[in-house]
């Protein structure tokens, strides 16, 4: 098989000749787009699952093995992984945490890095650009301007952030999206833990996307149990509203066991 070239990636793991391989959601794992709050609510998370497992691993130890998977700043190990699995392209999604933790960058610095990821990788990323309805005018003059400038391909919501994705501030963001053909991606199940999840339901889209006929809605997340331990009623009516199945348990990783 041929390794991966800087051209895309090698023969062999990719899709038939004729067609791409899209992973539809990946994050990327830079403390400048997670703020690090998270990643320790994750570090103690993970300990505390191995210590009910009778593993014995030191706080510090587990903290510095997950800070040190968040240092891909420029996207060059997400670029390596998605060669070697034969990915062409990937939705590059950034959610907005800036109303609910510290973040390294604002958000006008971090979509200015975003873009400067785009262009280090050209033709590999297409940007998912979260917003938060607190962000107000400024929030909606910052997304026209990632499409506008910068070229991102979509909107990025993560009602777990404490806002339903039909939140009625959110409405200038879907306008823009409805004028550009833009989709709206929103988070649906669990997230990180410290987050309200009731936000979380997919059905609190419907009035967003029944509002909005003509915009793409996508459910992201819908494999995560929240989302599939109660039917997912997807809106009625003449709106077109997708899911993305991330987050869908792998028995594959377990030997055959559920997770």
């Amino acid at each position: 098989m041929a390794p991966p070239t800087a051209d895309g990636p090698g023969p062999g793991l990719g899709a038939p000749a004729g067609h791409r391989i899209v992973d539809a959601q990946v994050q990327l794992g830079s403390q400048l787009a997670i703020p690090r709050a998270f990643l320790e609510y994750q570090a103690a998370n993970a300990h505390h699952r191995m210590t009910a497992y009778g593993h014995s691993v030191r706080p510090e130890r587990m903290l510095d093995r997950v800070l040190s998977v968040h240092q891909d700043d420029d996207a060059d190990r997400l670029v390596a992984e998605l060669d070697e699995a034969g990915v062409d392209e990937a939705f590059l999604v950034v959610p907005d945490y800036s109303h609910v933790a510290r973040c390294a960058l604002n958000q006008a610095e971090l979509a200015g890095h975003l873009d400067r990821v785009n262009r280090r990788h050209p033709g590999r990323f297409r940007v998912f650009w979260g917003v938060d309805p607190r962000g107000g005018k400024d929030g909606v003059d910052l997304f026209e301007r990632c499409v506008g400038d910068y070229g991102f391909a979509g909107l990025k919501l993560y009602p777990l952030c404490g806002y339903s994705p039909s939140d009625r501030r959110l409405y200038p963001y879907f306008e823009l999206c409805e004028e550009r053909g833009l989709p709206v991606l929103s988070h649906t199940g669990p997230g990180w833990g410290q987050l309200d999840f009731e936000y979380g339901m997919p059905l609190l889209v419907d009035e967003a996307a029944r509002d909005f006929p003509r915009v793409n809605f996508i459910l992201g997340t819908v494999g995560s149990r929240t989302s599939t331990s109660r039917p997912i009623c997807a809106p009625t009516g003449p709106m077109c509203t997708w899911t993305s199945a991330s987050s869908t348990p792998s028995s594959r990783r377990t030997g055959g066991r559920p997770i």
